[in-house]
């Protein structure tokens, strides 16, 4: 019976000998490489707690799968004494039959090259771009190393057996595969189906605008979106949906005077619960990132069929019309085009029906076939490699 490893930077929280997961990755995600492989192994990072809530936290430990505790990849110290990690992991590997390894991730590149020392089989899952994630993300010292970085990834990529993009073009031309590689373009995004297109314009004489994502980093564009409010005169309201604390922003408001324009909301309880608000709420979708693989809220807001304006970052431009893409950091391009969308009814409900059809691609049916498809074709690859 074949095993494999999965390898990737996430922190698992540990409770009780079982490992759980913000609703980033769930023993059912786990699952879907059992077409493939009889069990599989994560190797990560984890985090022992006291006590867990289980309707946030999802375990993915379970009958087939298993969790090996690995070592911070990601410290400076990590990066110069690489080659004892590198050999760690070749110890861990033996065993098993196929190495996946998600990437941009320190322990996944470390796994990708020892795999590729002894021969063993590795897919490879490409997510985003590591250049973009470390250039933006706001340190000299994440700027200094995003060379060596991108070099790393994009040779530890090249050295995939199987590849699996969550783009269809922006990821593959910066990380292209080795020729011989049997490579899958699909999103690791599923959305709920939705009959009908249900979405309505508030009646309210104020635009609600929202954008989703964490406080803690640059990376989501947070202060592009805030300067792009305060260019408007239209009557707008900004709610921002994320971990992170909101204070950072507080001078950045008060030299703009838009406090009482952006509302800070925090975490939500689930999905259901921010696809609630966005049904309920929003006019319209922003996400002015400077990084992105395919982002899942800008997914979400398309399947309620909300316009959206996004950034040309990752692969958004993908699947959002290119009059509604800014350039990345460009707040007064953000600004116009929100403005462009406010002023047009027709614009609005031309966007709003584009999405929510586009959004379909999304569907768990759709992406599953052609997943399925690749994970067969590995199983057989498998056998033959």
């Amino acid at each position: 019976m074949k095993k494999a490893l999965f390898c990737h930077d996430h922190i698992f929280l540990e409770y009780e000998k079982d490992f759980y997961s913000p609703g980033k990755m769930t023993y059912d995600d786990i699952s879907r490489y059992f077409i493939f492989c009889h069990s599989v192994t994560i190797v990560s990072r984890s985090k022992e707690v006291d006590e867990i809530d289980r309707e946030r936290y999802k375990s993915v430990t379970g009958p087939q799968a298993t969790f090996i505790k690995f070592p911070n990849a990601s410290s400076f110290n990590s990066l110069i004494f690489n080659r004892k990690l590198v050999e760690l992991a070749k110890n861990i590997i033996n065993g098993y039959d196929i190495v996946i390894v998600r990437l941009p991730s320190e322990i996944g590149n470390i796994f990708a090259k020892a795999a590729k020392e002894l021969g063993v089989c590795i897919l490879v899952e490409v997510v985003a771009c590591v250049w973009d994630n470390l250039w933006n993300f706001g340190k000299l010292s994440a700027k200094i190393y995003a060379p060596l970085a991108f070099l790393r990834m994009k040779k530890n990529v090249k050295s995939g057996n199987f590849v699996h993009y969550v783009t269809s073009k922006f990821l593959q031309s910066r990380y292209p595969a080795c020729q011989n590689a049997l490579t899958l373009s699909v999103s690791d995004v599923f959305i709920r189906e939705r009959k009908n297109n249900t979405y309505k314009p508030s009646n309210d004489t104020c635009v609600n605008l929202c954008l989703i994502g964490s406080l803690d980093n640059k990376i989501k564009g947070i202060d592009i979106a805030i300067k792009a409010i305060s260019k408007l005169e239209e009557e707008v309201k900004l709610y921002i949906i994320g971990p992170g604390d909101p204070n950072q922003f507080q001078s950045l408001l008060n030299e703009l005077d838009i406090i009482e324009k952006i509302i800070f909301i925090g975490t939500l309880k689930d999905s259901e619960a921010v696809m609630n608000f966005l049904n309920e709420c929003i006019d319209i979708y922003i996400q002015p990132s400077y990084q992105e693989g395919m982002p899942r809220a800008v997914i979400e807001a398309m399947s309620c069929g909300i316009p959206c304006i996004v950034s040309n970052a990752g692969g958004m431009p993908e699947i959002i019309q290119s009059d509604w893409i800014h350039s990345r950091g460009n707040s007064s391009e953000l600004a116009n085009k929100i403005m462009n969308l406010i002023k047009s009814p027709v614009l609005i409900g031309k966007t709003s029906s584009y999405n929510f059809n586009k959004s379909r691609e999304f569907l768990p049916e759709v992406l599953n076939k052609k997943r399925n498809d690749f994970y067969l074709n590995i199983k057989i690859g498998m056998v033959l490699l």
